[in-house]
């Protein structure tokens, strides 16, 4: 009877420590956030998108952080989404567009649940071609007869900077080429927000350029994610 009572206390403490050590493992693994956190860094890319990341550490003044270059691409063959010329609405690809889009933010935006550690921004663009001679009317459905931004302070490719003052572009019935950028850069921050419902944080916008040059890669929007550093303070701590 007594080894039995010996034998039932034994098994008891074999389980105790089982338990132990399984909750200490558990505690050893890390979240699909911080797994997330680590595989950023390097960059990432899921079905129709692609993360980068952007050698300038303040895009936006005052905003320091890790910036990432985000590319949206066809699901299928792999091709960026680019805009027609004179276009600022991608219609022709829109279901394609927000597939890619809803799985840019099941791969990365859902990760973050304080708000406070990620911004979206979004640049448009446009080239040269029809500079001097392009005029087309605002489609109804699209009428952005306003739009804020946030100005460039200098123009130096990787090492732009843009302030975080707001300023107010008003756009004409009858638009020309250098309302493009920021017509595009609209037409995205919309799309954007509503392919989430509204879920996540609406991108902002940095102010849009005319390149110099007649080129269809210039047609585009550009999306830059920034994360803060005190996210990956949070996720990336030493074991």
């Amino acid at each position: 009877m007594k080894l039995g009572l010996i034998y039932q206390t034994w098994i008891s403490f074999l389980a105790s420590l089982l338990l132990g050590v399984m909750v200490l493992c558990n505690g050893c693994e890390p979240t699909d956030t911080q797994k997330f956190a680590k595989r950023i860094l390097r960059g990432d890319k899921g079905e129709g998108w692609e993360a980068s990341p952007y050698p300038n550490n303040e895009l936006v003044k005052g905003k320091k952080g890790k910036y990432f270059d985000i590319t949206i691409n066809q699901i299928k063959d792999k091709q960026v989404i680019l805009f027609k010329k004179g276009c600022y609405t991608i219609s022709d690809d829109d279901a394609e567009y927000k597939k890619a889009l809803n799985n840019f933010g099941k791969g990365v935006v859902s990760y973050f649940d304080d708000k406070s550690d990620y911004e979206i921004f979004v640049k448009g663009s446009a080239d040269i071609l029809g500079d001097n001679t392009f005029h087309d009317t605002i489609i109804p459905a699209y009428n952005y007869s306003k739009i804020e931004y946030f100005s460039g302070i200098s123009d130096k490719g990787e090492r732009s900077l843009f302030s975080t003052e707001i300023s107010t572009q008003a756009i004409p019935y009858i638009f020309n080429n250098s309302h493009l950028p920021n017509l595009r850069g609209k037409f995205i921050q919309e799309e954007f927000f509503e392919t989430y419902d509204r879920l996540y944080k609406k991108p902002i916008i940095l102010e849009g350029s005319v390149t110099l040059k007649e080129a269809a890669e210039d047609r585009n929007v550009n999306l830059f994610l920034y994360i803060s550093d005190n996210f990956f303070d949070k996720n990336l701590k030493s074991k």
